[in-house]
Protein backbone atom coordinates (compact mmCIF):
# COMPACT_ATOMS: atom_id res chain seq x y z
CA UNK A 1 0.00 0.00 0.00
CA UNK A 2 1.03 3.46 -0.44
CA UNK A 3 1.98 5.46 2.37
CA UNK A 4 -0.14 8.32 3.47
CA UNK A 5 2.97 10.52 3.77
CA UNK A 6 3.77 9.86 -0.23
CA UNK A 7 0.40 11.54 -1.30
CA UNK A 8 1.22 15.05 -0.90
CA UNK A 9 4.74 14.34 -3.08
CA UNK A 10 2.89 11.86 -5.61
CA UNK A 11 0.39 14.84 -6.38
CA UNK A 12 2.90 17.09 -7.36
CA UNK A 13 4.41 14.34 -9.97
CA UNK A 14 1.20 13.67 -10.76
CA UNK A 15 0.32 17.87 -11.93
CA UNK A 16 3.86 17.35 -13.76
CA UNK A 17 2.94 14.19 -15.52
CA UNK A 18 -0.48 16.18 -16.75
CA UNK A 19 0.90 18.69 -17.80
CA UNK A 20 4.33 17.22 -20.07
CA UNK A 21 2.19 14.21 -21.28
CA UNK A 22 -1.42 15.15 -20.79
CA UNK A 23 -2.07 11.88 -18.22
CA UNK A 24 -5.02 11.65 -16.84
CA UNK A 25 -7.01 13.21 -20.07
CA UNK A 26 -9.50 14.15 -17.39
CA UNK A 27 -6.92 16.69 -15.82
CA UNK A 28 -6.00 16.77 -12.45
CA UNK A 29 -7.63 19.51 -10.58
CA UNK A 30 -7.57 17.33 -7.36
CA UNK A 31 -4.89 15.24 -8.02
CA UNK A 32 -5.20 13.94 -4.18
CA UNK A 33 -8.53 12.70 -5.23
CA UNK A 34 -7.68 10.56 -8.05
CA UNK A 35 -4.92 9.21 -6.14
CA UNK A 36 -6.71 7.91 -3.49
CA UNK A 37 -8.43 4.65 -4.53
CA UNK A 38 -9.74 3.26 -0.39
CA UNK A 39 -10.78 -0.06 -2.90
CA UNK A 40 -7.65 -0.82 -4.83
CA UNK A 41 -6.76 -4.47 -5.24
CA UNK A 42 -3.13 -3.28 -4.76
CA UNK A 43 -1.20 0.07 -5.15
CA UNK A 44 2.73 0.73 -5.33
CA UNK A 45 5.09 3.76 -4.99
CA UNK A 46 8.51 3.74 -6.89
CA UNK A 47 10.55 5.92 -4.29
CA UNK A 48 13.88 6.66 -5.69
CA UNK A 49 16.76 7.85 -2.88
CA UNK A 50 13.65 7.76 -0.50
CA UNK A 51 11.31 10.31 -2.52
CA UNK A 52 8.25 9.01 -4.38
CA UNK A 53 8.72 9.00 -8.19
CA UNK A 54 6.10 7.06 -9.84
CA UNK A 55 2.72 5.40 -8.65
CA UNK A 56 0.73 2.04 -9.92
CA UNK A 57 -2.64 0.70 -9.13
CA UNK A 58 -4.83 -2.15 -9.82
CA UNK A 59 -8.75 -2.12 -9.25
CA UNK A 60 -12.10 -4.41 -9.93
CA UNK A 61 -12.99 -3.99 -12.74
CA UNK A 62 -16.69 -2.31 -13.51
CA UNK A 63 -19.59 -3.79 -15.55
CA UNK A 64 -20.20 -0.65 -17.02
CA UNK A 65 -16.60 -0.17 -18.26
CA UNK A 66 -16.85 -0.80 -22.23
CA UNK A 67 -13.19 -2.02 -22.35
CA UNK A 68 -13.58 -4.87 -19.77
CA UNK A 69 -16.85 -6.02 -21.40
CA UNK A 70 -14.47 -6.19 -24.86
CA UNK A 71 -12.19 -7.92 -23.02
CA UNK A 72 -14.71 -10.54 -22.07
CA UNK A 73 -16.54 -10.79 -25.28
CA UNK A 74 -13.10 -11.43 -27.18
CA UNK A 75 -11.28 -13.44 -24.26
CA UNK A 76 -14.04 -15.53 -22.59
CA UNK A 77 -12.92 -14.89 -19.23
CA UNK A 78 -15.22 -13.69 -16.63
CA UNK A 79 -15.21 -10.14 -15.10
CA UNK A 80 -14.33 -12.16 -11.66
CA UNK A 81 -11.07 -13.07 -13.67
CA UNK A 82 -9.77 -9.09 -14.81
CA UNK A 83 -8.06 -6.43 -13.09
CA UNK A 84 -7.80 -3.29 -14.12
CA UNK A 85 -4.28 -1.78 -14.41
CA UNK A 86 -5.81 1.75 -13.83
CA UNK A 87 -2.60 4.08 -12.92
CA UNK A 88 0.56 3.79 -13.87
CA UNK A 89 2.68 6.81 -13.98
CA UNK A 90 6.50 8.09 -13.21
CA UNK A 91 8.14 11.61 -13.10
CA UNK A 92 9.66 13.03 -15.73
CA UNK A 93 12.30 13.63 -14.31
CA UNK A 94 13.65 10.12 -13.46
CA UNK A 95 12.27 8.77 -16.59
CA UNK A 96 14.40 5.86 -18.42
CA UNK A 97 15.37 4.33 -15.39
CA UNK A 98 13.35 1.45 -15.13
CA UNK A 99 10.75 2.78 -12.60
CA UNK A 100 7.59 2.50 -14.91
CA UNK A 101 8.88 -1.10 -15.89
CA UNK A 102 8.98 -1.92 -12.18
CA UNK A 103 6.26 -0.59 -11.18
CA UNK A 104 4.37 -2.67 -13.81
CA UNK A 105 5.86 -5.98 -12.84
CA UNK A 106 4.75 -5.01 -8.86
CA UNK A 107 1.36 -5.01 -10.94
CA UNK A 108 1.75 -7.98 -12.91
CA UNK A 109 3.04 -9.84 -9.80
CA UNK A 110 0.08 -9.10 -8.00
CA UNK A 111 -2.43 -9.94 -10.50
CA UNK A 112 -0.35 -13.42 -10.76
CA UNK A 113 -0.59 -14.14 -7.37
CA UNK A 114 -4.53 -14.14 -7.45
CA UNK A 115 -4.91 -15.74 -10.90
CA UNK A 116 -6.31 -12.61 -12.86
CA UNK A 117 -5.83 -11.49 -15.82
CA UNK A 118 -4.58 -7.40 -16.93
CA UNK A 119 -6.44 -5.18 -18.69
CA UNK A 120 -5.96 -1.78 -19.37
CA UNK A 121 -6.59 1.21 -21.78
CA UNK A 122 -3.96 3.27 -23.12
CA UNK A 123 -4.89 6.62 -25.08
CA UNK A 124 -2.89 6.11 -28.86
CA UNK A 125 -1.64 9.42 -28.10
CA UNK A 126 0.35 8.07 -25.57
CA UNK A 127 2.91 6.26 -27.48
CA UNK A 128 5.65 5.52 -24.55
CA UNK A 129 3.37 4.13 -22.44
CA UNK A 130 2.24 1.47 -25.28
CA UNK A 131 5.88 1.17 -25.99
CA UNK A 132 6.11 -0.02 -22.24
CA UNK A 133 3.34 -2.51 -22.20
CA UNK A 134 4.26 -4.45 -25.78
CA UNK A 135 8.12 -4.99 -24.65
CA UNK A 136 6.56 -6.38 -21.51
CA UNK A 137 4.53 -8.61 -23.51
CA UNK A 138 1.11 -7.01 -23.28
CA UNK A 139 -1.35 -7.36 -26.35
CA UNK A 140 -3.45 -4.69 -28.12
CA UNK A 141 -6.96 -6.89 -28.13
CA UNK A 142 -8.99 -3.77 -29.85
CA UNK A 143 -9.62 -0.37 -29.37
CA UNK A 144 -12.02 2.26 -27.88
CA UNK A 145 -13.40 5.68 -27.98
CA UNK A 146 -11.74 7.00 -24.52
CA UNK A 147 -15.03 9.16 -23.42
CA UNK A 148 -14.75 11.74 -20.47
CA UNK A 149 -15.66 15.20 -19.43
CA UNK A 150 -18.92 16.98 -21.71
CA UNK A 151 -18.64 15.04 -25.07
CA UNK A 152 -14.95 14.96 -25.01
CA UNK A 153 -12.59 11.29 -26.29
CA UNK A 154 -9.74 10.46 -27.85
CA UNK A 155 -8.64 7.18 -29.47
CA UNK A 156 -8.02 4.39 -27.40
CA UNK A 157 -5.51 0.62 -27.22
CA UNK A 158 -7.30 -2.20 -25.05
CA UNK A 159 -4.59 -4.09 -23.87
CA UNK A 160 -4.19 -7.79 -21.69
CA UNK A 161 -1.99 -9.40 -20.58
CA UNK A 162 -3.00 -12.87 -19.12
CA UNK A 163 -1.81 -14.67 -16.36
CA UNK A 164 0.39 -17.57 -18.13
CA UNK A 165 2.34 -14.08 -19.82
CA UNK A 166 3.01 -13.03 -16.08
CA UNK A 167 5.95 -15.02 -15.20
CA UNK A 168 7.80 -13.78 -12.55
CA UNK A 169 8.98 -9.94 -11.80
CA UNK A 170 12.60 -8.91 -12.30
CA UNK A 171 13.95 -5.63 -11.94
CA UNK A 172 17.16 -6.51 -10.79
CA UNK A 173 20.14 -3.92 -10.73
CA UNK A 174 17.35 -1.28 -10.37
CA UNK A 175 17.74 1.79 -7.62
CA UNK A 176 14.11 1.90 -7.58
CA UNK A 177 12.03 0.24 -4.31
CA UNK A 178 8.77 -0.16 -4.75
CA UNK A 179 6.22 -0.06 -1.86
CA UNK A 180 2.93 -2.19 -2.09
Amino acid sequence: MTRRADYEELADVLVAVNKRDGYPVEGVDSPLAWLDLPDAIGQWTALLDGRPRGHAALLQPKSTDEVVGLVVDKQGVSMTQLAVLARLFVDPRVRGQGIGEALLKAAEDSARSLGLTLVLEVLAKDKSAMNLYLRNGWKVIGESDHVWGEGRHAEAMVMTKDKKGMVGSACSGNPTRILQ
